[in-house]
């Protein structure tokens, strides 16, 4: 297949994932409804020492018996998670970007309803960054954090991106047109642990004439476990990303601010 033929590249990083990947994997393969688009499965091994590139090796097989061009590449050391999803990115070809982490699952029907919706948008002029509603696995975990990300309204996907919690928009669930990507230049790459790569990537994308959307329907099944790579970024370090965002969006604009009854994150945030 032709790379300028690709559609939607699937980008999966992954490391150590021989306990999910099988999973995130049929998944894919089970995609409904999109027999007109040409798709790719990219994923990067980021220095895994488990089965991962077993596991890898006999989905390729499975991919390009359902017509699914299947790239590959592996680094024998760690370069992190946003090094890990560049990489994966780099070298797929397609036209769209979803991205899928590897111990998460994805609907049958999401890159139909995902691809629909952004060539919607980009008739419109606008650069496609779609979301999804999710389900968490276990159904339990993360309660307030699911019900903050699903219940969100259109308006508040661009007035909350500066909570505690993230991108108002969830990463696994993420469906970008993949010109958002070039003009991003990536993920950061040079810090290799304890960085919020999807929140610094998110907030330079805003920049762009972008429009954000989640589709309503819970479209990928977001695993909640104590490998977790979101266990490993440092708080610090998305305070201080959140503070820069708010300095450059809102204070450079203005010549005053007031806070009343702000609670202890209110008196941080001031000094």
């Amino acid at each position: 297949m032709p790379d300028e033929e690709v559609e939607v590249s699937i980008i999966i990083p992954v490391k150590n994932g021989e306990k999910f990947l099988s999973f995130c994997l049929d998944s894919v393969l089970a995609q409904v409804q999109v027999a007109v688009l040409s798709l790719e499965i990219s994923i990067y091994d980021d220095g895994s020492i488990d089965e991962t590139s077993k596991i890898i090796s006999y989905y390729q097989i499975k991919a390009k018996e359902n017509g699914i061009k299947f790239t590959a590449s592996y680094g024998a050391i760690s370069g992190g998670v946003g090094y890990a999803k560049d990489k994966a990115v780099v070298q797929s070809s397609g036209r769209y970007l979803c991205f899928l982490d590897a111990d998460d699952i994805m609907s049958s029907n999401r890159i139909a309803k995902q691809y629909k919706k952004a060539q919607e948008i980009e008739r419109n002029g606008n650069l496609a960054f779609i979301g999804s509603c999710f389900e968490r696995l276990p159904k339990n975990a993360t309660e307030r954090y699911t019900r903050w990300a699903c219940n969100l309204t259109e308006e508040q996907l661009y007035t909350q991106i500066y909570t505690a919690f993230g991108p108002t928009l969830i990463a696994p669930t993420w469906f970008i047109s993949r010109s958002i990507y070039n003009q991003v230049s990536g993920f950061n790459k040079s810090i290799k642990n304890g960085f919020p790569e999807d929140l610094d990537f998110f907030y330079k994308a805003l920049s762009l004439p972008i429009k954000l959307c989640r589709l309503e329907e819970s479209l990928v099944i977001y695993r909640y476990h104590s490998e977790c790579a979101t266990f490993g970024v440092n708080e610090k370090t998305i305070w201080d990303i959140r503070i820069k965002q708010i300095e450059k969006d809102i204070l450079s604009k203005w010549s005053k601010i007031t806070i009343w009854n702000a609670g202890k994150q209110g008196k941080k945030l001031y000094k």
